[in-house]
């Protein structure tokens, strides 16, 4: 009769547990944060580019568009190139957007808009009665006409009281300079056990979005009121930020100085 190893039965406990513990359950919702996604150039490969600030987009003529600025490749200073638009870009891509080159020359790339901010909910409060007051943002766009809009859920689950939500909006650069201050998107009343839904729209310099990369959101409970509006949404947390997506594509010089 064979005879059964106890420190291998033991062993293979272990591993099962190990295994139990790696697998999410059921109720678990992995999330990751918001990122910028990035076009792959065919041909290209992945190895890392350092991008620097080149300039901004002077024409676009159909598909292809030309930006002027300034910066050293090699023995060379670039003033000027051109590029194709892919078919993602053409419709919302406008002179006037900031353009980055790397390093070598070989690629330009740019901020894809609108900026897209994924649907938001959170909640902002408790009522005398324990329910919760919960504001939720939908399909919030910034476009580089300057326009930022959206669609708010504004909800109170207590049996008790109704209460003010609030949406805050702001906008900053690729370097994280802010665009704006935080914008009022508005404010909107619900009673106890009640709920109602909103499109909500504000206005930024139409120059200034043309350099816009990143959107925050604040979701909270405030009355309308613009002091008190502020005072709440300085203690707010942030609900959510986006960086929008970068746009890669071959670049081609097309005024240069120096070099032999």
């Amino acid at each position: 009769m064979a005879r059964h190893d106890p420190t291998s039965r033991i062993l293979q406990l272990a591993l099962v547990m190990v295994a139990l513990v790696a697998v999410p359950t059921s109720g678990q919702v992995l999330k990751k944060p918001a990122q910028a996604r990035r076009v792959t150039v065919p041909g290209v490969g992945t190895r890392a580019r350092v991008f620097h600030q080149f300039g901004k987009i002077s024409t676009i003529q159909g598909t292809s568009a030309t930006a002027e600025g300034q910066a050293t490749v090699g023995e060379h200073v670039v003033n000027a190139i051109d590029f194709d638009l892919p078919a993602e870009a053409l419709a919302h891509t406008r002179p006037g957007q900031p353009v980055w080159l790397s390093a070598d020359g070989q690629l330009a790339r740019f901020v894809l808009f609108p900026i897209n901010v994924p649907d938001t909910k959170k909640r902002v409060g408790r009522g005398p009665g324990k329910g919760s007051f919960w504001v939720q943002t939908k399909n919030v766009r910034l476009s580089n006409t300057g326009i930022i809009n959206g669609e708010v859920k504004v909800l109170s689950e207590d049996a008790l009281a109704g209460f003010t939500g609030a949406v805050a909006v702001k906008v900053s650069d690729a370097d994280t300079n802010d665009l704006t201050e935080w914008l009022q998107a508005g404010c909107w009343g619900v009673n106890q056990r009640s709920g109602r839904e909103e499109t909500w729209s504000v206005k930024m310099p139409e120059d200034t979005a043309l350099k816009a990369r990143t959107v925050t959101l604040k979701l909270f409970n405030s009355p309308c009121g613009r002091d008190r509006w502020n005072a709440a949404m300085k203690k707010a947390e942030l609900a959510a930020e986006v960086a929008g997506k970068f746009v890669e594509v071959y670049a081609k010089v097309k005024a240069a100085t120096g070099g032999s």
